[in-house]
């Protein structure tokens, strides 16, 4: 019994000791002086440390009896929080926390946002409040983007509330709202995104204003209210998720209140992918695109030059797949051509399909699959592709592989039937040794493939740097690579001889690279057939090529132009860009139809990024005109 009382006795000692040590403070200054009424008086180089709070001030003054702590003079204080508080003066209660701050600043962390005012009110919970204050996350007297308010209240991990609100811009303002509320917390939380303006040929001056919410920890809703000068408004919406079991999505969608060219109330398309683990084995997908009434895909991209929704698709399917065995089934709705929802030839079709592999004793597989396809004419075909394929890996790293498929496709009315076969086989070897002596190391490779690839090579190696020299044979193209110093450069050139191809040709200097600039180019020409031989005029296309290109790492500066041509038609010439200077960056890229005469598609970002926010500004333009955007993003 005495045993256990010394203890309990000696538990309740150091509790109550430990509890003393937490509420004591530390002070250290050039001169302390203790006064009649129990407080504690420091001067010059005062520094506290104690009751959850690290400060610095020319002068202080602690009264243990209330607890009051009150610092004038260049204070700095950082409560155990991470929250830092400056001022001219600061008086602070230790037991609540509770204070007022005079002519400071304080910083909620981990975020950085900073609120400066003549007077800043500290309440419980991490709470603060400011008269005629200002709220930022730049550091500086002059910040690069600011909020200024007759009232600001801010909880710490909470939302901030301003009255009579300016958002400014290197001072200067630019937007007035007369309340706000902003989320400060390091989490994603719902609110108001900052708005877009812009401008657009067609619809005149643009608005955009969207909205965030969080739909719990792995979901959330992006919806904008889209307005325009000389239309109607409308509502555009993205949704993401995930699901907790396997799976998720992705949607977007708009709709407007226009009558576009089909003389229609309104338009509008939804598009997205869903998946979703029903057993582990077993997957169900889908995909959807719908422009959902009779105008056009193209006039979607007409409207709105970026979307460039593409034709009608819509499908759904069955996965399963255990111990080497693979089911499928699905169903699909499109239009395959995309020049128009209603009006074009859609397609109903069916399919399903079976496989095992890889098989044992070798890299093998088998699958049939089945494909029934009604067109909405009434016209219907079956589809029969079986398919084989076997491998196998030998000593030395030989080894090769074959396969095989049949396809059948039978007219449902027995009008027609076509089938080809189609076989392929290679051969694989891959051979490579390696060689050192003192700070010398040589290496050798030898690659090989009767059906894609023949290669040499070379490399060796001194005291860490580089140099060498590769070959390699590619389907009868010669690619040679040298590198020594600072210089890297390769060559490609070759000629391909195909029995069913035709001729194929290609030069260039790939990559010429010495220091930060680089630069390079191509030539090419290729004959493509069809698919099934012998090939008429239809089948036939004979396709020309070239780029340039060249850049500077640290501007950086780049620049790429590239002409495509195809038998019968001048083809398109395209460029791309990006050059960065400073805090400017310039990026773009463009196509011109050189059959049309007429640039087909021309976008570009002019980019001003400061400390603390990014301005953007986004012309694109195609043959119905432009679309001016401008953007704000703050950082912090």
């Amino acid at each position: 019994m005495r045993k256990l009382l010394v203890i309990l006795c000696a538990a309740v000692l150091f509790a109550a000791t430990a509890m003393a040590a937490d509420e004591s403070i530390r002070v250290r200054a050039d001169s302390m002086e203790a006064r009649s009424d129990g407080a504690l008086v420091a001067e010059g180089n005062v520094t506290i440390v104690g009751r959850g709070i690290t400060a610095h001030a020319d002068r202080m003054t602690y009264d243990p009896a209330g607890s009051i702590l009150s610092l004038s003079g260049h204070v700095q204080l950082e409560d155990r929080k991470g929250g830092k508080s400056t001022g001219d003066s600061i008086d602070l209660d230790l037991d609540s926390m509770e204070g007022s701050i005079r002519g400071g600043e304080i910083v909620l962390e981990p975020t950085g946002y900073r609120i400066k005012g003549e007077n800043i009110r500290r309440l419980q919970g991490d709470e603060y409040e400011v008269k005629n204050g200002t709220f930022t996350s730049c550091p500086g007297d002059c910040p690069d983007w600011s909020l200024t308010a007759s009232k600001i209240s801010v909880k710490k991990e909470g939302y901030l509330t301003a009255r009579n609100v300016v958002f400014r811009l290197a001072g200067i303002p630019v937007f007035y709202s007369p309340y706000l509320v902003y989320p400060v917390k390091t989490s994603r939380q719902t609110g108001f995104l900052l708005p877009e303006v812009g401008f657009t040929d067609t619809r005149g001056w643009e608005a955009d204003f969207p909205f965030f919410a969080t739909l719990g920890p792995s979901a959330d809703l992006t919806l904008t209210l889209e307005t325009f000068s000389r239309d109607r408004a409308g509502l555009d919406g993205e949704f993401q998720y995930l699901l907790p079991y396997g799976g998720g999505g992705e949607w977007s969608g708009f709709v407007i209140g226009d009558r576009g060219t089909g003389g229609d109330k309104g338009r509008y398309f939804i598009s997205g992918s869903h998946s979703l683990a029903i057993l582990p084995d077993l997957w169900m997908r889908v995909k959807w695109y719908d422009a959902g009434n009779s105008n056009t895909p193209a006039d979607f991209g007409t409207t709105f030059p970026e979307r460039n929704p593409g034709p009608v698709d819509r499908h759904i399917s069955l996965d399963f797949a255990e111990g080497g065995i693979s089911l499928w089934a699905g169903l699909s709705d499109l239009a395959p051509d995309g020049s128009a929802v209603r009006t074009g030839p859609t397609i109903r079709r069916a399919e399903a399909g079976a496989g095992i592999g890889p098989i044992s004793y070798g890299a093998g597989a088998a699958s049939l699959s089945v494909d029934i396809t009604r067109f909405e004419d009434g016209d219907k075909r079956l589809l029969l592709t079986p398919q084989l394929s076997a491998g196998w890996d030998g000593p030395w790293g030989l080894g090769g592989r074959i396969s095989g498929k049949w396809t059948d496709s039978t007219e449902a009315e027995g009008s027609s039937s076509d089938s080809m076969a189609v076989i392929t086989a290679e051969e694989r070897l891959a051979l490579s040794r390696s060689f050192s002596w003192g700070l010398h190391r040589l290496d050798i490779s030898l690659l090989g493939g009767a059906a894609d690839a023949h290669s040499f090579a070379v490399t060796g190696s001194r005291d860490g740097i580089d140099a060498g020299r590769e070959i390699s044979l590619v389907a009868g193209h010669i690619r040679s690579r040298i590198t020594a110093g600072a210089l890297d450069w390769s060559i490609q050139a070759g000629v391909l001889r195909d029995f069913q191809q035709g001729e194929s040709v290609s030069f260039g200097v790939t990559s010429l690279r010495r220091g930060p600039w680089s630069m390079g180019g191509t030539w090419n020409r290729d004959p493509e057939y069809g698919l099934v031989l012998p090939a008429g005029p239809s089948d036939f296309t004979l396709n020309h090529g070239w780029t340039m290109e060249a850049g500077y790492d640290t501007t950086p500066l780049m620049l790429r132009v590239a002409r495509n041509e195809s038998y019968g038609s001048p083809g398109i010439l395209s460029w791309s860009y990006r050059v960065s200077l400073g805090t400017v960056s310039v990026s773009g890229a463009a196509q011109y139809d050189l059959d049309a005469k007429d640039v087909s598609d021309d976008t570009w970002t002019a980019t001003y990024g400061a400390a603390c926010w990014e301005l953007a500004l986004t012309r694109s333009r195609n043959r119905s005109g432009n679309r001016w955007k401008l953007n704000a993003a703050v950082k912090y």
